[in-house]
């Protein structure tokens, strides 16, 4: 899969921690084989944390401005996490990955999978998740209720998150390598009908603008 937003905010480091790797290892092999040049190769010494100092005050700033430009999560997002809030601290739910973050953060409850599910835990973690995300998707884009129950029933999903544009073929599709899957799930969706978009009133939990809970 691809970096987590852990790895992505250290590349930066690790990139310029090689480099001051490189940049002491020549200038300590430079000081030995050139003695004239010690003292311009001990500058390189104070060089090296200075850059590194930069570095992190510069991603800090950036966070900090990322953080000012944030807004507010949609009143239909909110009431979503409310009613989340309000079930069985045991329940789980399913959903479309990039909405399901801040589930267990806001409404301290357990999710199938989500987008930031890239922190291995133990041996055969990503295997795991990745089955988890395919079955995720699968359920969504279930076109008959047997489909959608037996997915929901291999893992006890309570309630599963429907976004109500999931057939809008203007929204971005998830990542690879489960672009191709999600593709082909939305294309047959799309032709015989996604159930979850169209449930019957007593399967339905909670509808809102842009969410409805099934």
């Amino acid at each position: 899969f691809y970096p987590n937003r852990h790895v992505q905010s250290t590349l930066g480091f690790a990139a310029l921690g090689s480099a001051a790797l490189v940049t002491c290892w020549t200038a300590h092999s430079a000081a030995r084989r050139w003695p004239s040049l010690g003292r311009s190769a001990e500058r390189l010494w104070w060089l090296v944390p200075t850059l590194l100092l930069a570095y992190a005050g510069y991603r800090a700033v950036q966070g900090v401005q990322t953080a000012l430009a944030l807004e507010g999560p949609p009143a239909s997002k909110v009431a979503v996490v409310e009613f989340c809030r309000s079930t069985p601290k045991d329940t789980l739910f399913a959903g479309y990955p990039y909405g399901m973050d801040s589930i267990p953060l806001l409404a301290r409850r357990s999710v199938l999978a989500c987008h930031e599910h890239t922190i291995p835990h133990y041996l055969g973690y990503y295997a795991i998740m990745r089955r988890r995300l395919e079955d995720e998707l699968r359920l969504l884009y279930a076109t008959c209720w047997p489909e959608a129950l037996e997915l929901a029933a291999r893992y006890g999903v309570d309630y599963v998150i429907v976004p109500r544009n999931l057939m809008d073929p203007a929204r971005e599709v998830y990542l690879p390598p489960l672009r191709e899957l999600e593709k082909r799930l939305r294309q047959r969706a799309s032709a015989e009908g996604a159930v979850l978009l169209a449930p019957r009133p007593e399967r339905q939990a909670l509808e809102t603008r842009d969410y409805l809970v099934v």
